[in-house]
């Protein structure tokens, strides 16, 4: 039997066919003729055969998915194997100079954890090339330590949040110039409104009986490192609202009963030493109970204290008493 060899219609491969389909290719009985019958059947289903790029597996796919497909693999096998090899590469070791494999999106620079931290003792801290901070003392506990140039264009130096927290509360704040800042700043933001606090019930009744007399007068009036009650501005005069509790009335407190009442006894005096030294005049200090209790003692006093422009023989209203719509004086106690 003759054997001819013949080209394959589908793959082109040669291949060997007998004389009864050599005569019925050439009669045109048989249009085409396969080398196989896979050949036979990817025509049929419009199919090509193609390479695994993992492999070099030949096997057959769609013309449709090989027009859009970016590589060809023959299994899921070969898919994994292709992107685990594409996504990895070879460094060397930094320390070790042994080539190691990793994945090309790591950071890694070291083939093991002891490498690493062999390569860290001697290139980590003041120890590496590119160091470049400076070594000063804690403005605070005197520890040396290390920070980077530009800092030291700043005032202050602290090794810690700790350190720099104690020397502000027990330092900075302690300053004469820190307590005028700090008093001058509370004073401008009592002006501008911004604490609401001010606002007590006798405040209210002193500012309604000053507004009913037709004096005019300014809240939280700004003296520097002190803030006055009430301004009268037309008469250039003082009035202090005293709380009861908080500046302790001798009607209620023998003596101080804690550090709160002590403290603002010696804020009162300080200011009033103030004000008598920088302005030549006296405050009138109206008590919470006579504000309550004794409004018309508190518009007498008030009306006196105008009228002879700031002078009273003493200017707590504790010590006043209203009768017969006369002021009568009874000194009980002046802290």
């Amino acid at each position: 039997m003759k054997i001819y060899i013949h080209k394959c219609d589908n793959c082109k491969k040669i291949h060997f066919i007998t004389s009864s389909q050599w005569h019925r290719l050439n009669n045109g009985k048989q249009k085409k003729c396969y080398c196989s019958k896979v050949c036979a059947n990817n025509v049929k289903t419009n199919r090509d055969n193609v390479v695994c790029d993992n492999c070099g597996k030949t096997f057959s796919k769609t013309k449709h998915k090989i027009s859009v497909s970016k590589n060809n693999f023959c299994c899921r096998k070969c898919t994994d194997e292709y992107r685990t090899k594409i996504n990895r590469n070879v460094r060397k070791c930094e320390f070790c100079e042994n080539y190691f494999e990793t994945t090309k999106s790591s950071k890694k620079r070291f083939c093991n954890t002891k490498c690493q931290n062999e390569w860290q003792k001697t290139n980590v801290g003041i120890k590496n090339k590119r160091f470049t901070r400076v070594l000063i003392k804690c403005d605070y506990c005197d520890k040396e330590f290390y920070i980077k140039k530009y800092k030291l264009e700043q005032e202050n130096h602290f090794c810690s949040i700790n350190c720099r927290q104690n020397w502000f509360k027990n330092t900075y704040s302690q300053l004469d110039e820190t307590k005028n800042k700090s008093r001058e700043t509370a004073l401008k933001m009592l002006e501008d409104g911004k604490f609401s606090h001010t606002n007590t019930k006798p405040q209210l009744i002193v500012n309604e009986i000053l507004g009913n007399m037709n004096i005019d007068y300014i809240n939280e009036y700004n003296v520097k490192y002190y803030s006055i009650d009430n301004y009268l501005s037309d008469y250039d005069l003082f009035i202090e609202v005293q709380g009861d509790y908080w500046h302790c009335n001798p009607i209620k407190f023998e003596k101080p009963k804690n550090k709160n009442q002590k403290d603002r006894i010696v804020r009162d005096k300080a200011k009033h030493k103030y004000i008598k030294n920088k302005y030549n005049t006296e405050i009138l200090y109206l008590w919470e109970y006579d504000i309550i209790h004794n409004i018309e003692l508190v518009k007498y006093l008030i009306e006196t204290f105008v009228k002879n422009t700031g002078f009273l023989y003493d200017y707590n209203s504790y010590n006043y008493k209203l009768i017969n719509n006369n002021l009568e004086l009874n000194i009980i106690k002046n802290l």
